[in-house]
């Protein structure tokens, strides 16, 4: 579906499996990663869109892990 935001979990990290997450339009989470992201990214894909789904992710990786 064109305009529906997707975000691609993965313990690959390698340069393909990212490019090809980006080539569909995804954005790539790797595991392991901080539940705080992930609802950063689901709310940012559900309320803005895929343009607010990076924002999102980049904001969330900055903070730290709540104590």
């Amino acid at each position: 579906m064109p305009g529906l935001p997707a975000i691609f979990l993965s313990a690959r990290v390698d340069p393909a499996t990212v490019e090809a997450a980006h080539r569909l339009g995804a954005a790539f989470l790797a595991k392991p990663f901080m539940e705080e992201i992930l609802y950063a990214a689901i709310e940012a894909a559900l309320t803005k869109g895929y343009e607010g789904l990076r924002t999102a992710i980049d904001a969330a990786s900055q903070r730290s892990p709540s104590a």
